[in-house]
């Protein structure tokens, strides 16, 4: 084995665990069970939460974040970590806004409760 290969061999290896890539969330990332996710329910129109959630992503995001809006899920590539954001109307005025984020093929729940933070602020603005 070449130096040049044996010294690329732990990028490849981190590539392929697909970390901080929506990759670390499986082969779908649209298919991410939220009910573990970090969520608050914001008093305010779900479609005033989506419209921030999808702004504050894209400051965030290191990428070019994916929205689904017939969905409301949201995926972004935030603090070298893979974030899924959800906007469910619970009922006129009220929004559950629930994050997801893996880092290093691992749960991460501060970095969830950061994004969470983030889309917060805005929405309050």
């Amino acid at each position: 084995m070449s130096a040049l290969v044996r010294a690329l061999a732990p990028l490849f290896a981190l590539a392929a665990l697909g970390c901080g890539t929506l990759g670390s969330f499986g082969a779908d990332p649209t298919r991410v069970d939220m009910e573990e996710a970090q969520s608050l329910v914001l008093e305010h129109d779900a479609g005033e939460v989506w419209d921030r959630t999808k702004e504050t992503l894209a400051h965030l995001s290191s990428r070019v974040p994916r929205f689904e809006d017939g969905s409301g899920r949201a995926f972004a590539a935030v603090e070298d970590g893979s974030v899924v954001a959800e906007v469910v109307e619970l009922s006129p005025g009220s929004a559950r806004l629930a994050v997801r984020a893996r880092r290093y093929g691992r749960e991460d729940d501060a970095l969830a409760l950061r994004v969470i933070g983030h889309i917060v602020d805005e929405v309050e603005r």
